[in-house]
């Protein structure tokens, strides 16, 4: 399918989705440590949305972009080599200078950023260009065997390497060291043999008439689907290799494999798909994309100066994640489609492109599309691109503004492992107090997922920074939270505290609590040994089994369950609680739950030998007499009204008899437990929307200020009082 002007309409829309697509994957380099890149757990995945976004880059766009990208090259060398050929030029000398000329951008390019691809294409292309004289089914074999060679690398270089994986170093963990050099030659093999293979793979696919739309829909179709049937399941097994290990260093370079093998049937199922949709779409959507691609190579450097300008520098100080860079990579396909749509309509080339055809050709060529599309033409291209480079920056600029804290890593020991933390320090001021955050039960991120981060802005605004970390084994961290007793939970917060005070920004006199949930167990062993400033309490346990059968209750209560069922279920409570207390092994708990009636065993649930362990360790825990250590220490007490998980009656009986005067209670009659507003826990899609657009809204509307106001009481001579329901 040609265009009026000669050029190939199906090659340009096919490069302008690989760019667009290629900033997908290129801003996980850009914004996120490089372990992020390769390791979805690394860095950057802190919410269910970011593993959303980064299982679906994985399977649909890691290495695929690329691999489109390298296809349309090795097209690209053979047509410049036909289209010299037949205008009666030296082909071999012409191509040379040419590829030379590329390396030398690259080499520039990589500059800035490390991760450029254009230096290899570069050296590539020769190659190529010795074989273009080969028949499509032998540039297809020879393709294929190079780019093989890619996983058997990957398979061998991974048998060299220990179980810990030393010598993966930063390839795999964010503080990890330089990686060894067996890792280092991996990746250069990996990405020189899958990008000249997926060249020749594109010559042969140019030469057959494939890439240029001459074979039928019916082909096209059979290679769409085809490709995607089988491509998306190795992509997705490769991904499920690393989830099922936990991402352990020892399927590292393993993990990679089906992946690998995924991108030559994904790649030309994209490639057939884009000529069927060129064959039946045209206007608004064909042109703008088959615009980016005319404009590829100023484009993709385009990419490289806005992401390493704003998300490695501007934005170096704050935390990204996955779902942040959605915002940055819609944003810059915003700007490039528009202004490479306005660009082409005055000039006949991108600006690089321009750059680089002259030097091929050793002349200068006419630029301006028109005589009169002079400085009329050049001055709304300058406009729109300003105006839209404005409204990028601003937006990434604003990623987190307003909420009055700068979000920094802080890394400490306990217990064997190394906890990856986030410290949010005031705006406002230079030296600060510290509220150390205590994190309820499951596998809790520093942010919770992003859902302290209103917390965080309330505390921040009083002149404290909050400081939280993920679980052990959790994000960042090593370990494994599911072998911790509240004891153990409790001597982690005070390393902790130990860490955080040596920061000389931070007034040691100034150290506060905030525990959720099970936290209410973990501060008051917390207290015997660091007494805080003050301590805010959301919906806090005080005794394990007592807590059990609450939520049992309540659960029988909203099913309506009849009298004989609650009996079942009470007999059921005794001989579960029997073998806790006998220290039964997990498969008796297995072969109990097994025989429970099926109307009482949706009451209790089947757990992993991990959490069954975990529970073994602290079913026995018991607040009720501890709290007495939080006697003098002004705390607020948080609870939501609609609880059905922890009997708020009596917390709050038990904290106001121990506490008195000092206690502060808020209750949010709408809230649940985790004072999520009920009404959005009905709606799971209006609970995902909130949480990504505004998630401040996802709480009480006077919580924020509650706590604001309780954090800045502590500094005055005579607390207020009137926080009390």
């Amino acid at each position: 399918m040609k265009a009026v002007s000669g050029r190939i309409v199906t090659l340009d829309a096919m490069r302008g989705l690989a760019v667009i697509g290629i900033l997908g994957m290129n801003a996980v380099s850009f914004g996120l440590p490089e372990a992020g890149y390769y390791n979805l757990a690394a860095a950057g995945s802190c919410s269910a949305l970011d593993w959303m976004v980064g299982i679906f880059a994985e399977v649909f766009l890691d290495q695929k972009v690329m691999g489109l990208f390298s296809l349309l090259f090795g097209a690209g060398v053979l047509m410049f080599a036909d289209r010299a050929e037949v205008a009666g030029r030296a082909v071999l000398a012409l191509c040379l200078w040419r590829y030379t000329l590329l390396f030398g951008i690259g080499v520039l390019h990589s500059l800035l950023w490390d991760g450029d691809i254009l230096v290899i294409y570069a050296v590539c292309a020769p190659l190529v260009l010795m074989l273009r004289r080969l028949r499509a089914n032998a540039l297809l074999i020879c393709g294929t065997a190079i780019f093989l060679l890619a996983a058997i690398v990957a398979f061998m270089v991974q048998q060299t390497l220990p179980v810990s994986g030393e010598g993966l170093g930063k390839y795999w963990f964010v503080a990890g060291p330089p990686m060894a050099g067996s890792v280092e030659l991996f990746l250069l093999i990996d990405f020189f043999t899958r990008s000249l293979g997926l060249m020749l793979i594109g010559a042969a696919l140019y030469r057959s008439g494939f890439l240029t739309a001459e074979r039928s829909d019916r082909e096209y179709r059979k290679a769409g689907v085809l490709g995607l049937l089988v491509g998306v399941p190795l992509a997705a097994l490769g991904l499920g290799i690393h989830a099922a290990s936990n991402f352990a260093p020892d399927v590292a370079l393993i993990g990679t494999i089906p992946n690998t093998l995924a991108t030559v049937p994904m790649t030309i199922a994209y490639a057939a798909l884009v000529v069927l949709w060129c064959q039946r779409t045209s206007g608004w959507w064909l042109t703008p994309v088959s615009a980016v691609g005319r404009m590829a190579m100023t484009n993709y450097i385009m990419q490289s100066v806005f992401g390493i300008g704003l998300l490695r520098y501007a934005l170096a100080d704050d935390m990204l994640t996955r779902s942040d860079l959605v915002v940055f990579v819609i944003a810059v396909w915003a700007l490039q489609l528009v202004l490479s749509s306005v660009w082409l309509r005055h000039f006949k080339q991108g600006p690089l492109e321009w750059l680089w055809r002259c030097a091929t050709d050793r002349c200068w060529r006419p630029l301006r599309r028109h005589a009169f599309a002079s400085a009329a033409a050049a001055k709304s291209v300058i406009m729109v691109a300003m105006g839209l480079t404005i409204v990028l920056a601003t937006g990434c600029a604003n990623h987190g503004a307003g909420d009055g804290m700068q979000l920094e890593r802080s890394e400490f020991q306990a217990g064997g492992s190394t906890l990856s933390g986030v410290l949010a320090r005031p705006v406002a001021t230079e030296h600060f107090g510290v509220v150390v955050f205590v994190h309820g039960d499951g596998p809790v991120t520093a942010d919770h997922d992003g859902g302290y981060r209103p917390i965080w802005a309330a505390i921040a605004r009083a002149g404290y920074a909050p400081l939280s970390w993920d679980k052990p084994g959790v994000g960042e961290s090593s370990g494994n939270w599911l072998s911790q007793s509240m004891t153990a939970r409790a001597e982690e917060v005070g390393h902790a505290i130990d860490a955080i005070v040596r920061d000389v920004r931070i007034d040691k006199h100034r150290v506060a609590l905030f525990g959720a949930s099970q936290g209410g167990w973990v501060i008051p062993l917390v207290v015997a040994h660091h007494k805080p400033e003050f301590f805010i309490a959301v919906s806090p346990a005080i005794n394990w089994l007592r807590q059990s059968r609450f939520q049992t209750e309540r659960a029988l209560d909203t099913h309506k369950a009849s009298s004989e069922v609650r009996l079942q279920v009470q007999v059921a409570q005794e001989r579960g609680l029997a073998l806790l207390n006998r220290g039964a092994w997990y498969a008796e708990h297995q072969r109990w739950h097994k025989r429970l009636p099926p109307d009482v065993r949706p009451y209790f649930d089947q757990m992993s030998a991990a959490r069954y362990h975990f529970v073994v360790l602290n079913y026995m825990a018991d607040a009720t007499a501890k709290i007495n250590e939080l006697k003098g220490i002004p705390t607020l007490l948080m609870q939501g009204g609609q609880h059905v998980l922890v009997d708020v009656d009596e917390t709050a009986a038990t904290y106001i008899d121990v506490l008195g005067d000092c206690l502060y209670l808020r209750c949010y009659a709408d809230a649940n437990h985790s004072l999520i507003r009920a009404e959005l826990t009905e709606c799971p899609s209006c609970l995902w929307i909130t949480a990504i657009t505004n998630p401040i809204n996802l709480f009480p509307q006077r919580m924020s200020t509650d706590i604001e106001r309780f954090v800045r009481s502590r500094q005055w001579a005579n607390p207020k009082r009137n926080l009390v329901c």
